[in-house]
């Protein structure tokens, strides 16, 4: 049988031993909180390089759509012009058949 001192002194070795697991265990806690911190931290990371790559293939997107747009218009504009112009020879070559006719 323990005397009362010997369990007492039992106990505070328990509560003493108690104590530095409690103190390691949230040392490791702590560890490992700021270890998923990290990890938190590189996945964000990560994905605001990953928007930021797709922000600026976005842009370029756009700008090689407004020159399309660009060249688009260009182009019927020339097709607008061409028409005119397709017309106006049409119009001389009747005139000129017409002067052609009427000199026979």
């Amino acid at each position: 049988r323990l005397s009362a001192a010997a369990a007492a002194a039992a106990a505070a070795g328990v509560a003493a031993a108690a104590s530095v697991l409690t103190k390691r265990y949230d040392v490791l806690d702590v560890k490992a909180g700021i270890r998923r911190l990290e990890v938190h931290t590189q996945r964000l990371a990560a994905t605001q390089a990953r928007r930021e790559r797709a922000r600026e293939r976005l842009h370029q997107l756009l700008q090689s759509q407004e020159v399309r747009t660009r060249q688009l218009q260009e182009l019927q504009a020339q097709a607008v012009t061409l028409c005119r112009e397709e017309r106006r020879a049409d119009a001389a070559a009747q005139a000129l058949q017409a002067g052609r006719m009427a000199e026979k």
